[in-house]
């Protein structure tokens, strides 16, 4: 997907994009550390999931309408929240 968007002119090559993809997985990785004794388990858990499934919704509308930046935001996302 990244080879695609760098074809057409984009900014993200397949190195950023994977940049981008680590450094927000790392973000949610490590905002975890404070979140869950604050928040609780079961609540995270359960916002948890109501948030992958709105991700995964909006990576499939934004891929049938072509919008790359659109799937790479909300794959970003997916990762923080994950």
């Amino acid at each position: 997907m990244f080879l695609e968007m760098a074809k057409g002119g984009g900014w993200i090559t397949p190195t950023t994009g994977t940049i981008l993809l680590g450094v927000a997985h790392l973000i949610g990785s490590s905002s975890g550390i404070y979140v869950v004794p604050r928040v609780g388990r079961v609540l995270l858990l359960v916002l948890g999931h109501i948030g992958i499934a709105a991700t995964h919704a909006a990576v499939g509308v934004f891929n049938n309408y072509g919008n790359n930046l659109g799937v790479v935001t909300n794959m970003c996302l997916f990762l923080a929240i994950y």
